[in-house]
């Protein structure tokens, strides 16, 4: 059975295809992928470039935060990633990220700035990082709507895809491979 959507780690493979550099596969269920040789696909057709001249900022640029970078950048959306960790990786040096126009990526680390906050249209969060965090309350007090990486990743599939979800806490299953299946 193919699956519809695969999310593993750092990527999300949609409607049962991976694209793997120039390839496109099909996806099994239950299949191991290794995360560092995809590339984001959008299931959704009217997701494709829905976020172009939108600013999303991603709080969180562990793994599935670099994913939700890569899939808004796909959507046709600047980026802005930000982490308390001044030592992750900046997103403009994110090999995956390489193709991207540097006017469309931008990174923060360490301390917050409240005005990067202010000028997002969406913001997605890691599942780390509260809905009571200072910078990310005042935002939502502004009007910034605020999604979760899963919920962002689902914006991206038909509407009329049924799917299942299975995860874990803190990825310990789920960073191996979480699976939405249609039925």
């Amino acid at each position: 059975m193919i699956s519809s959507v695969a999310m593993v780690g750092s990527a999300v493979c949609t409607n049962g295809l991976v694209q793997d550099r120039a390839r496109v596969l099909p996806i099994r269920l239950g299949t191991r992928l290794r995360r560092s040789t995809f590339r984001v696909k959008c299931a959704n057709p009217n997701a494709t470039r829905d976020l172009e001249g939108q600013t999303v900022l991603v709080i969180g640029l562990a793994s599935s935060g670099r994913a939700a970078a890569r899939l808004a950048i796909a959507r046709g959306a600047t980026v802005i990633g930000v982490d308390s960790n001044v030592d992750a990786l900046p997103l403009e040096d994110d090999p995956h990220l390489a193709h991207v126009k540097p006017d469309r990526l931008r990174t923060e680390l360490g301390q917050h700035a409240r005005a990067t906050f202010m000028q997002a249209d969406l913001m997605v969060l890691s599942p780390g990082v509260p809905l009571t965090q200072v910078d990310v309350a005042a935002a939502r007090l502004a009007g910034v709507p605020a999604i979760s990486e899963l919920a962002f990743a689902a914006h991206a599939l038909p509407q009329t895809l049924p799917v299942a979800a299975i995860t874990g806490t803190n990825g310990a299953f789920s960073k191996r491979l979480a699976v939405l299946a249609s039925s």
